[in-house]
């Protein structure tokens, strides 16, 4: 079974005073974001844009958003966000709030295959049949079954995340929270609870030496993240990266190396456009004026996976 079989997320748009929710296959996920305003379906700026430099990895602290400011749980959204799972670190003085969906779309949206092994329990175990790695460099034999078709940024990426051991924890950090949840809620019938709907979790991503620009909405000393706008830094700690397909007649070629590729403003306004999201809702030109995220994923009946 595709790994992605199934799984779907839920957003709630707000409009004209009216709350719509909406299921949409995971494929999508990198279509929304949380508390954007879209006029004729594109995508706006929010009040607040700023740059954030890591020198090193931080843990933050992880809080819901019934915890968050009463200054941004605002009806009629604060039921909508109380659900929701954040990552919260102090930059300078300001208070930020980043939506643990947010990083996830950031970190992992671009390829789609990242997010239907994301969600597997056996991860890239069964994309990735084996990786060496040999004074500097790292050598990847992909599953080709698995893999399908490809790309040197999807190869890359698949490096980058398999290349130091906080990468790897936080990319399966969300497949393993996720049933963590399900099973302590429910640990008889688990699979009903993913049925219902989790919210998303992460462990800490790797920030170490990378600059984030991000957009959001300040509210006196805190900042809510609405959008991950660009990350520049996140590299391979290796000199040269080979990719080998299984199965294949071929010898390892070389990926060239590059920065990871991050969703960036550019590729909102040229690339997307989410009109079509709003069909059947609204009468007139599809507008939408603002919506919330709702970060929650399900399995339809039978598909959530059990195997490793």
């Amino acid at each position: 079974m595709d790994p992605s079989e199934g799984w779907t997320v839920s957003a709630t748009f707000f409009h004209n005073g009216l709350l719509k929710s909406i299921d949409y296959p995971l494929s999508h996920l990198p279509l929304l974001r949380i508390g954007g305003q879209y006029i004729d379906g594109w995508p706006q700026a929010q009040s607040y844009i700023l740059k954030i430099y890591f020198d090193k990895n931080v843990n933050g602290d992880f809080c819901l958003g019934r915890e968050l400011p009463n200054q941004i749980r605002k009806e009629p959204l604060s039921e909508l966000i109380d659900k929701e799972v954040f990552w919260t670190i102090t930059y300078q003085d300001i208070k930020l709030f980043i939506p643990c969906y947010e990083i996830i779309r950031a970190y992992i949206g671009l390829h789609r295959i990242l997010l239907d092994y994301m969600l597997h329990p056996g991860g890239l175990n069964i994309l990735v049949r084996n990786v060496k790695y040999e004074d500097d460099q790292m050598l990847l034999e992909l599953d080709r079954l698995s893999l399908k078709t490809g790309t040197t940024g999807l190869y890359s990426h698949i490096a980058w995340i398999l290349s130091e051991p906080i990468n790897e924890n936080f990319f399966n950090s969300v497949c393993n929270k996720m049933y963590r949840r399900a099973i302590f809620k429910n640990p008889h019938n688990f699979k009903q609870e993913l049925e219902v709907g989790i919210p998303f979790d992460i462990n800490p991503p790797p920030v170490k030496e990378t600059l984030w620009t991000i957009d959001g909405i300040y509210y006196g000393n805190n900042l809510f993240i609405t959008r991950i706008m660009n990350i520049i830094g996140l590299k391979i700690p290796y000199e040269n990266v080979y990719v080998k397909i299984s199965d294949k007649d071929t010898d390892f070629i070389r990926v060239k190396k590059h920065d990871i590729p991050i969703f960036t403003k550019a590729f909102y306004n040229a690339s997307i456009r989410v009109l079509y999201l709003f069909k059947g809702w609204t009468d007139d030109s599809y507008v939408s004026d603002y919506y919330s995220w709702v970060p929650e994923i399900s399995a339809a009946k039978g598909s959530a996976s059990t195997d490793s």
